[in-house]
């Protein structure tokens, strides 16, 4: 079992023991389960990508940036 069926699992039995308040307990299991979806899909499809394009930016200025010699600094 993967972990993300492992959440959904877990979600959904909270949501049938009853520790989800709401309408009743199918209309509870249907929305946590959508929402769960939609913060799955955000976070992957969405957030990860973006964190991933900056890094790799990040770190090819910080490349560029410390790959060059300064001239007027001298370590000697």
């Amino acid at each position: 079992m993967s972990m993300e069926d492992a959440t959904t699992v877990a979600v959904l039995a909270a949501a049938l023991n009853g520790t989800a308040t709401g309408g009743g307990v199918g209309s509870a299991a249907a929305a946590l389960a959508g929402e769960l979806a939609t913060t799955r899909f955000v976070v992957q499809r969405v957030l990860m990508p973006a964190v991933i394009v900056f890094g790799v930016l990040a770190n090819s200025v910080n490349i560029a940036v410390l790959t060059q010699s300064c001239p007027w600094v001298s370590f000697a």
